[in-house]
């Protein structure tokens, strides 16, 4: 029987040695595409779980012991959700390790969310089913809002007809489509019988999601915007976890970028307060059709955006929990022209103030834990994801001194600063005038 110990050497790189019956093997990490763009220790545990893979899955492993503690809880989640497969029973050693030294940095991303699913972890873990996929093979229903996007429904279309999940519904609704375009694709998709077509009058996408729920025969259901995709077995791997563990509710998996971006969103599990201050999923989830009725209707008001984070916002504090598969098996279009990309600070304000407004009891109860979040880290949206860079805004934060942005703020900031932007008022007036 082998143990194997994840180290780090002096350098600070990873190191996996397997020593079995006296002899010490030292296994080289997997490389990841170079294109993909993580937080760094996402990527280490990530390396670390596809570098093991093949060796706990011969079943002669007893132990891991790291000694590098900071990946030990990515790397626990990423095991255990890893395709759902049934890797070794394996213990990891020093699964009860402190994450953070200082006590001034336990509120600072993404230590504190570490330790909140420790314990959810080992629950998890207990409460495995051993149902056969094969044999219940639940139906899933997937819903696509469709408004003027003909250019590309095709292509989502043909990511679903590459499934490997086959007890498939595909539900397409068309949402007062006007685009001349749009309207001859749909009517094209209406003499195909693998989809269920749905017309109703402009009611934005809140409305569309909720009428595809509303027919949906699934046990489960999932929505797909018109120009997304995903992998071929992404949903059967949700499903995996769904049919196996039963206090799970919904499954979703880290969002690859396409087209203007190829980033990579590395989502999170859903843990309370962390999902009150940002949105750890995307639209792309699984979920129990019975949970969604009854906490997570879209609310059909919120027409600017974020329906599918206040939809995640109500389940969860309502009981469901969701998981994220650690790997990118959805695939969002990053199109300059959607309607996310019409945001600005202004409309996402708004819109986390409506989503306080509909949640007012939550945000009370973990009140004190937010501010200390924010205090930590800054607004939720700045860093809830960690592939991308946002601009530093925690308290004593080292700001490049090279940034031209900071540069002009603290001037403006000056005495000199206040009295050009009167001049520049004053200019202005006199403009219009």
């Amino acid at each position: 029987m082998s143990q194997i110990y994840i180290r780090q050497d002096a350098k600070e790189k990873i190191k996996i040695q397997i020593e079995e019956a006296g002899k010490i093997q030292l296994i080289p990490l997997v490389l990841l595409d170079a294109d993909i763009k993580l937080g760094e220790v996402f990527k280490l545990s990530y390396q670390v779980l596809l570098t093991l893979k093949p060796l706990l899955k011969k079943g002669n492993i007893i132990t891991l012991h790291f000694e590098c503690s900071y990946i030990i809880m990515y790397f626990t989640l990423q095991y255990i959700w890893f395709g759902g497969e049934d890797l070794a029973p394996i213990k990891v050693d020093g699964n009860k390790a402190r994450f953070s030294a200082i006590e001034g940095d336990s509120y600072r991303f993404p230590w504190y969310w570490i330790q909140k699913c420790e314990q959810e972890c080992e629950e998890l873990l207990q409460s495995s089913l051993e149902t056969n996929i094969e044999q219940t093979h639940p139906k899933l229903s997937i819903i696509i809002p469709y408004f003027n996007l003909g250019e590309y429904i095709h292509e989502t279309l043909e990511s679903l007809s590459g499934c490997n999940y086959s007890n498939l519904e595909i539900i397409i609704v068309n949402d007062g489509t006007t685009d001349e375009k749009s309207l001859k694709a749909l009517d094209n998709l209406r003499r195909d019988e693998r989809y269920r077509i749905i017309d109703q009058v402009n009611q934005g996408l809140s409305a569309a999601r909720n009428a595809g729920v509303k027919v949906a025969q699934g046990k489960y259901i999932t929505f797909l915007d018109a120009d997304d995709q995903v992998a071929s077995d992404y949903y059967t791997r949700a499903i995996k976890v769904l049919e196996r563990h039963y206090d799970i509710d919904i499954v979703y998996s880290w969002v690859k970028f396409f087209e203007a971006k190829n980033d990579i969103w590395p989502t999170f599990n859903l843990k309370l307060p962390y999902l009150l201050l940002s949105n750890m999923s995307a639209a792309f989830y699984v979920v129990r059709k019975n949970a969604f009725i009854e906490f997570g209707m879209n609310r059909v008001e919120m027409q600017k955006g974020m329906e599918d984070y206040d939809s995640l916002i109500r389940m969860h504090i309502n009981g469901c929990k969701g998981v994220a598969i650690p790997e990118a098996l959805s695939y969002y279009r990053y199109r300059m022209d959607s309607m996310s990309k019409a945001f600005n600070p202004g409309v996402v304000i708004n819109i986390y103030n409506q989503i306080v407004e509909q949640n007012m009891q939550a945000y009370k109860e973990y009140s004190i834990e937010i501010i200390k979040l924010m205090n930590a880290n800054g607004p939720g949206y700045l860093w809830n994801n960690p592939s991308l860079n946002y601009p530093s805004v925690v308290l004593n934060a080292n700001e490049d001194i090279h940034d031209i942005k900071y540069i002009l703020i603290r001037l403006l900031n000056t005495h000199i600063g206040r009295i050009a932007i009167k001049i520049l008022k004053c200019y202005k007036n006199k403009v219009k005038k």
